[in-house]
C-alpha cells in the first residue's frame, strides 16, 4: 500500500531571503508516481533522502541523482518512487 504525505513548510528564517517555501514528501511507496509541475516563478531543488526515485519520460524510467535542480520546465515531470521516501 502507498502511504505518501506531502507537507508545505515555511522557509527557515536563515533562508527566507532566497526560499519561498519547502515541500516535503514522506512515507513509503510502491511504484508511486508523483508529478513535479512547471513553476514559472523559480527553480526547485530536489533532495532525495530515501530510496532513489526514477524519472519517467516517454514510458522509460531513468535513475535520478540524490540531489538535482528543476527549473524552467515546459511540462510536468513524473518521478516514480519505491520504498521509503524521506
Amino acid at each position: 500500500m502507498t502511504r505518501l504525505h506531502s507537507h508545505s513548510l515555511s522557509a527557515p528564517a536563515s533562508l527566507v531571503q532566497h526560499v519561498d517555501c519547502v515541500w516535503r514528501l514522506t512515507g513509503s511507496a510502491e511504484d508511486r508516481r508523483v508529478p513535479i509541475l512547471p513553476d514559472v516563478a523559480g527553480a526547485g531543488v530536489v533532495l532525495q533522502l530515501g530510496e532513489p526515485a526514477r524519472l519517467i519520460e516517454d514510458g522509460r524510467a531513468s535513475p535520478l541523482p540524490e540531489r538535482f535542480v528543476v527549473g524552467g520546465l515546459g511540462r510536468a515531470l513524473q518521478l516514480e518512487h519505491s520504498g521509503t521516501v524521506g
